[in-house]
């Protein structure tokens, strides 16, 4: 099904006589980043990826990133990709070649994503850097790399943060959690998704479900917890968990299904084509992919009170306290049946303003004035 763009209606940016030049460079994040750059390029933008060659993120399936850069490639975006590991001094040739095609485009901002490789510091030296940071503050339980790689690391995460004059994130809340240097101001713009043209209709039974990395943070003890009150009421509603990750769900009844796997993105429309309702119990959270991707279908979610979670939640009845299971059992009750008319508004309130071209074309407002400064 087609994905809809939001309906890009401006100008094609310049910055004097000639289309703005935008790098985006990133290691992980790169869907995200994939999507921005074609995004942007939309836009009329001169967009380059700079990105690694690893598929970690896609659960190592090379095929579902090669997609997401072709995606990025037909919109017009240059590739260019980082070979080899961190510490691999075979790849040298291949960053000579890169810096010699980053001297030619000649780009007049880079907009980095937090964690960016570390030798694409050097690579755009130079250069007006916008940064992404997509988490302020680090997920309890996340892994942590040994002390040699976790000292290189976070030097190059401090780096990055040095350099940049602008620093996004994605919710006004997350403010509070971010540290800033001198000269140095940081904006709201949301977490960008695709829409569909029309939400995804209702299933014809009650199915609530969770997808994303089944991590600590996540809530599913809060799930176990609520989903028996449900029961208590509506004894006939199913709960789907899709991930792959570490955290188990402690709840055994023949109305769950767990699929402990990364879930690509073709069998996405059709897990959420059989959700009532996507649940998002966090109990530490910055902004949730799993969420925008939900309400990019028009699933309407129930999220607790962490992070920039309530950004998509469509009014404050599917909005709990975290950890609190008695809230997040009554909220899926009263929104497990809603039906297509809370969708359409689900798409068209939550979803709509926050599609790629909505702030790809912020992106661009924001570039052009960090050029003039």
């Amino acid at each position: 099904r087609r994905r809809s763009t939001g309906g890009m209606t401006s100008t094609s940016p310049v910055l004097g006589a000639r289309p703005l030049r935008v790098v985006v460079t990133c290691d992980w994040f790169l869907k995200y980043a994939a999507a921005q750059a074609a995004a942007l390029a939309r836009t009329g933008a001169g967009v380059a990826l700079l990105c690694r060659t690893h598929a970690n993120e896609f659960g190592g399936d090379a095929r579902e990133r090669a997609s997401a850069l072709q995606f990025a490639r037909d919109a017009g975006v240059e590739l260019l990709e980082i070979p080899g590991r961190l510490s691999d001094p075979r790849v040298a040739r291949s960053l000579i070649r890169i810096r010699r095609q980053l001297s030619g485009i000649r780009p007049d901002v880079v907009h980095a994503h937090d964690g960016a490789d570390p030798r694409a510091l050097a690579l755009l030296r130079g250069i007006p850097t916008v940064l992404t940071v997509h988490d302020p503050a680090p997920h309890p339980g996340h892994p942590v790399p040994g002390a040699r790689k976790r000292w290189f690391l976070d030097g190059s995460r401090a780096a990055w943060r040095a350099r940049a004059r602008i620093i996004v994130i994605h919710s006004e809340p997350l403010r509070h959690e971010l540290q800033l240097s001198a000269g140095q101001r940081s904006v709201v713009m949301p977490h960008g998704l695709d829409l569909l043209d029309e939400p995804l209709s209702p299933p014809g039974e009650p199915v609530v479900s969770f997808f994303g990395r089944l991590t600590p943070y996540k809530g599913l003890e809060v799930l176990a917890r609520a989903m028996p009150r449900v029961w208590q009421a509506r004894p006939e509603i199913r709960l789907r968990v899709a991930g792959a990750g570490t955290s188990t769900l402690d709840l055994q009844d023949s109305r769950v299904q767990v699929e402990r796997t990364y879930l690509p993105e073709a069998r996405l429309e059709d897990f959420f084509g059989q959700t009532s309702l996507a649940l998002l119990p966090y109990t530490q959270a910055s902004q949730t992919g799993a969420g925008s991707l939900a309400v990019g279908f028009g699933v309407p979610v129930v999220v607790s009170r962490v992070g920039g979670l309530p950004d998509l939640a469509l009014d404050e009845t599917y909005i709990f306290d975290p950890g609190d299971d008695a809230g997040l059992a009554a909220a899926i009750l009263r929104h497990v049946d809603d039906g297509a008319a809370v969708r359409q508004r689900v798409l068209s309130e939550v979803a709509a303003p926050r599609s790629w071209d909505s702030v790809a074309q912020c992106s661009i407002d924001l570039y052009r004035e960090l050029c003039a400064a």
